[in-house]
């Protein structure tokens, strides 16, 4: 299987990092007192150096100095959750809300923090709070659908994204967010309208060209995915996402030189990126280049050893090429940091598979193996 979700994480309701940043700049005068001022000049101007745990250093001082600067508690939760530290982003999301309980766009924020923790019932409720403070507003009902979205609760989160589009029909994240729900749903047929709605309000929009193609991929579109991608690069002919989903288009016509000719760019691209490398591999795979497909799935692997559809990936390359060993060796590893959903789409590969090689005893006896572990999910 290859990683083509396409489902890009937006955080909708935070101010972007730089933008906080400037409007704090702004104001640094009279509401720091000098010393706290310098302490946020050095955050703002380490932020803009990619220096973050630096930065945090900085804007926690800030803090020690006055505890009850909203400004520099929400920015200091942007941080966290770009690191990735969700739990201490939400920390101080709650905070700005308890310094200022009546504003609805901190209740937004702390929303957009829970959803970057996976914690949607939370979010939820953060949103419908804003809501209750300022109704009317397009931006909470998006958050809600993402949150029902994490939660695989395909209505509620469709009725939300559609109540947004009716208050903020200009939105062009709207149509976007949309269109991830049926794609996430695998209703690709359903997703392709809506990021064309999505392009056709912010025709620059990169994000959507992509999620466009990738949904046409999805429909067995070839034919028009190739020509829509072509079409794209010659505006951006450097966009890798989209070169991506050429080669994916390339691969669901059979035509395999093409497809690997055309990731190779997107390899070229970020040669660091671990997701790359183990489609790059899965491609490889589909042209029955066994050895290269286990070479550059061990390359991702070493990059990001928790990709566990690749160390699935990797177990049916080796079950395929008659490593019976590592095959099973590799299924049992992926699965201890699989997600349910990754043993699920695993097996379908290994049923192909089996269809094509009858007489590979090692796939069966993965797919049994799989087939027991799975049960542990119930």
């Amino acid at each position: 299987m290859i990683n083509n979700t396409q489902s890009y994480h937006f955080k909708y309701f935070l101010l972007p990092l730089l933008t906080c940043l400037l409007a704090l700049s702004l104001s640094v005068p009279s509401a720091f007192a000098q010393s706290e001022h310098e302490h946020v000049q050095n955050g703002m101007n380490l932020v803009q150096q990619g220096k973050l745990d630096q930065a945090i250093t900085e804007f926690q001082a800030a803090l020690k100095m006055n505890p009850k600067d909203i400004a520099v508690h929400v920015i200091l939760g942007q941080i966290y959750e770009q690191m990735g530290r969700n739990e201490e982003g939400v920390a101080e999301m709650q905070t700005a809300v308890n310094l200022n309980p009546t504003s609805p766009d901190l209740y937004n924020d702390l929303g957009s923090a829970y959803l970057n923790a996976s914690i949607p019932n939370k979010a939820v409720n953060a949103f419908q709070h804003s809501l209750i403070l300022k109704p009317n507003q397009s931006d909470p009902y998006v958050g809600i659908g993402d949150a029902y979205k994490q939660m695989k609760d395909f209505r509620d989160s469709e009725n939300a994204y559609i109540m947004a589009m009716g208050l903020n029909p200009d939105d062009s994240i709207v149509p976007f967010a949309l269109g991830q729900l049926y794609a996430y749903f695998q209703r690709p047929e359903k997703a392709i309208p809506e990021y064309e709605a999505a392009l056709r309000i912010k025709p620059d929009y990169p994000l959507a060209k992509a999620a466009l193609i990738s949904a046409m991929n999805d429909a067995k579109r070839y034919d028009e995915s190739i020509q829509t991608a072509i079409a794209f690069l010659k505006e951006t002919p450097n966009d890798s996402n989209i070169q991506e989903q050429l080669a994916f288009a390339y691969s669901g016509e059979k035509n395999y030189p093409m497809a690997l000719k055309t990731y190779q760019s997107v390899i070229n691209a970020d040669p660091k990126n671990p997701t790359s490398w183990g489609n790059y591999g899965w491609l490889e795979y589909l042209a029955g280049n066994i050895k290269d497909a286990i070479g550059f799935s061990l390359k991702a692997l070493s990059l990001n050893p928790k990709l566990a559809y690749v160390k699935y990936n990797l177990g049916l390359y080796y079950a395929v090429s008659g490593n019976e060993s590592m095959a099973i060796q590799t299924y049992n590893d992926g699965f201890t940091i699989a997600s349910q959903d990754d043993t699920l789409n695993a097996m379908p590969d290994l049923k192909k598979a089996i269809k094509e090689n009858p007489d590979n005893a090692i796939l069966k006896k993965a797919l049994s193996l799989l087939e027991s572990l799975s049960k542990s999910y119930k």
